[in-house]
């Protein structure tokens, strides 16, 4: 399974929620108590379809087709999502000539199989700003992907919405084109009431710059830890108790493009998590999740690293 059709990136993983004032008219567009402010003057705002009716407790990850609107290819520097309640995370990706605009259903394999990461809320990337001398390039034409997640936790079906406002600029070749980089494991399995663990290993292929490091883990996570190995030392880079409003947030380490976080060819990232499961009955993955995210450049590809199996 690719992290994508479960959180989506995740890390690259959030509910980034807005209410606009009493005062202010309701737009037609929006579905009762979802009001996002309007984007900043110059910025893209692309408003997803309203899906009608996620059933009462229980969650869905949705892929929505939409056109491209842009045509001319564009540098994206900053995005940020917003979604209705019961949102997790709204992802923005380019998916070329794939499926045909308008069409919702339920996200497979297939959707995310040629997805490359453009924006939107996710645990890591909520407001999300590009350091000086990055982008994250779209081409024009062809259609975009949004993938919704949403986690219905009250006792009726309820219908969802989310935009995301993009500030896109002409591109400039000085610019470094970012992708996503996801570490995870799919080996998560806590009894009730009991304290959970899990690492996972990523040995890297290339050499690779980050400008973003963060770590995701769901309502029964306790820590997370995600440290460079090489062969002659162990650094630990983020190191957090987690805390409940992190799995909407989570502590972020941003670089810059003349000072990025760097791993060589054969360096090792670990990402480990711990968990506290209180409830009466077992969790495994996807319900809960050990994550490490990070945002590297220059790319062509997201790159997922599930279990150690490096995707490219």
């Amino acid at each position: 399974m690719r992290i994508k059709t479960s959180i989506s990136v995740i890390g690259i993983s959030a509910i980034v929620a807005a209410c606009a004032s009493s005062a202010a008219p309701k737009d037609p567009r929006f579905i009762d108590g979802f009001q996002p402010p309007a984007p900043a003057q110059g910025d893209t705002q692309i408003v997803m379809p309203i899906i009608r009716g996620i059933p009462a407790a229980s969650e869905a990850t949705m892929c929505t087709y939409i056109a491209n609107p842009f045509n001319t290819e564009m540098d994206i520097v900053a995005s940020a999502g917003l979604q209705s309640t019961f949102g997790h995370h709204l992802l923005l990706m380019d998916v070329g000539m794939q499926g045909t605009a308008g069409d919702v259903h339920p996200c497979a394999d297939a959707d995310m199989s040629h997805a490359r990461f453009l924006g939107g809320a996710t645990d890591a990337a909520q407001n999300f700003v590009v350091p000086d001398g990055i982008a994250v390039r779209v081409k024009a034409g062809g259609n975009l992907l949004i993938q919704s997640h949403w986690i219905n936790t009250s006792t009726k079906p309820t219908d969802v919405q989310g935009v995301i406002n993009l500030t896109a600029k002409p591109v400039d070749l000085a610019r470094k084109p970012a992708q996503t980089f996801t570490v995870y494991s799919t080996q998560i399995s806590i009894a009730a009431h009991q304290p959970g663990h899990v690492s996972t290993d990523c040995t890297f292929k290339s050499n690779i710059d980050f400008f973003l490091l963060a770590g995701h883990e769901h309502a029964w996570g306790t820590h997370v830890k995600i440290e460079r190995v090489t062969p002659s030392a162990t650094l630990n880079l983020y190191d957090k108790d987690w805390q409940p409003d992190y799995t909407s947030a989570p502590p972020r380490l941003m670089f810059t493009a003349d000072k990025p976080l760097s791993f060589k060819a054969g360096d090792t990232m670990r990402v480990t998590c711990d968990f506290d499961n209180t409830t009466d009955k077992p969790i495994y993955f996807p319900n809960e999740m050990c994550v490490g995210f990070g945002m590297y450049f220059p790319a062509t590809a997201d790159i997922d690293c599930a279990d150690g199996v490096w995707s490219q």
